[in-house]
């Protein structure tokens, strides 16, 4: 039988009091730059969606009151806040998310969920503050990043990894799900992974059956455990009609150098943010760019 803990979460490679006086300084005291973030004990929709300070949070309440939990989803639909806000009922001891999803667990006093169970949805690098006390998920040794086209700048195309396996499971969904149509390039140029965040060149036009819809090319950030969008770029000139100009290819022919034109060191991303512009350095939580070479 599973033991329960108060909440102190021992399990953690670090553990240390905080104060703050409201859920913006909550998230800020975390250091969590965007994701997943739970709050166990919902009193009201404002309180709950202060947890949420910009776009790059998405905010999942959970409480044992039918009522309250009623309650406090009515204030959100009246605010225009329900869908990156919600809130739902539990029973109290079991979450209801998959392994390593939630990168924020928040709670005050009472909370009644075991530590084992709160180990369980954070994602490496994920942060539990319970009763004044923040702790940290710890990065397993056994998982790594993919931060260049072929793994690293020697083009090595092996990682360290020993999680990766075959799929048995969906971690989280985001689209767009199919590519525009069969008459254009694929929609997904480059893709590159780097602590716990993934990065992505993408066509987010809605898809079609011909050239009618302009491309819309971005390069896109989300969180690597949980699918949380944490920002977009729009590119500038991009797609097949800037290569067949410039590179003097055809419609169906990428460049060879398309799926390196993302690369993933740190907390830095560095990207073209066009077909023909200079490499820009970002930061890898905001998309703001620090430098253009």
């Amino acid at each position: 039988m599973r033991k329960r803990v108060s909440c102190v979460l021992l399990f953690l490679a670090m553990s240390v009091s905080v104060r703050a006086e409201n859920p913006t300084e909550v998230v800020e005291t975390s250091g969590v730059q965007g994701g997943l973030v739970v709050v166990i004990g919902v009193d009201d929709a404002d309180t709950l969606a202060a947890y949420r300070p910009n776009n790059s949070y998405l905010v999942h309440g959970l409480d044992t009151s039918p009522s309250k939990v009623a309650a406090v989803r009515e204030q959100l639909v009246e605010q225009g806040l329900y869908g990156k806000v919600t809130v739902d009922v539990f029973d109290g001891e079991t979450l209801p998310y998959v392994d390593r999803l939630v990168n924020l667990v928040v709670s005050g006093g009472g909370c009644q969920v075991a530590g084992e169970e709160i180990e369980r949805v954070l994602a490496p690098r994920g942060m539990a503050l319970i009763a004044g006390k923040k702790s940290v998920q710890p990065v397993p040794s056994d998982i790594d990043d993919w931060g260049h086209f072929l793994y690293d700048a020697a083009a090595k195309n092996a990682s360290r990894d020993t999680v990766a396996y075959f799929p048995e499971h969906l971690q989280w969904e985001a689209g767009p799900l199919h590519d525009r149509h069969h008459d254009t390039v694929q929609g997904i140029e480059a893709i590159v992974s780097c602590n716990g965040r993934l990065f992505y060149i993408v066509d987010d036009a809605p898809p079609s059956v011909s050239d009618a819809l302009p491309d819309q090319w971005r390069l896109v950030a989300r969180d690597a455990f949980s699918g949380v969008l944490l920002w977009k770029r729009e590119m500038g000139e991009f797609g097949w009609k800037a290569w067949a100009e410039k590179a003097l290819i055809g419609r169906f022919n990428n460049p060879k150098d398309m799926q390196r034109r993302v690369v993933a060191v740190g907390n830095q991303v560095y990207a073209t943010l066009a077909y023909d512009a200079p490499v820009s350095e970002l930061d890898a939580a905001t998309g703001k760019v620090l430098k253009t070479y």
